[in-house]
């Protein structure tokens, strides 16, 4: 079965989780990256599609989220941890600009 384009698969999902845990400490020089070079070369729409992420992905709880969970079983990722740590970074970096 594959994933529609609109739900995430789980494994992307823990990629950003892993990737904002890993480059978290430099997350503050991503919100200016985004709005003076990134988002200036975007479509309108695809702005929007950026900056509704962080609600649409995260807002609350998912069996994506669950499953990402299930998926990082050696370590203790919680899904209610993924969620908040992509939250957080989601708005760190593409709405502390707006």
């Amino acid at each position: 079965m594959t994933t529609p384009a609109s739900v995430p698969a789980p494994i992307i999902l823990l990629h950003i989780h892993d990737t904002l845990e890993t480059f978290g400490a430099r997350i503050g020089d991503l919100p200016a990256e985004w709005a003076y070079i990134i988002k200036p070369r975007l479509h309108a729409t695809s702005v929007r599609s950026v900056q509704h992420a962080r609600g649409n992905l995260f807002g609350g709880m998912s069996d994506s989220i669950r499953e990402a969970s299930r998926m990082a079983s050696v370590r203790t990722l919680s899904p209610e941890m993924i969620r908040e740590v992509c939250s957080f970074g989601f708005a760190q970096i593409f709405l502390a600009s707006d």
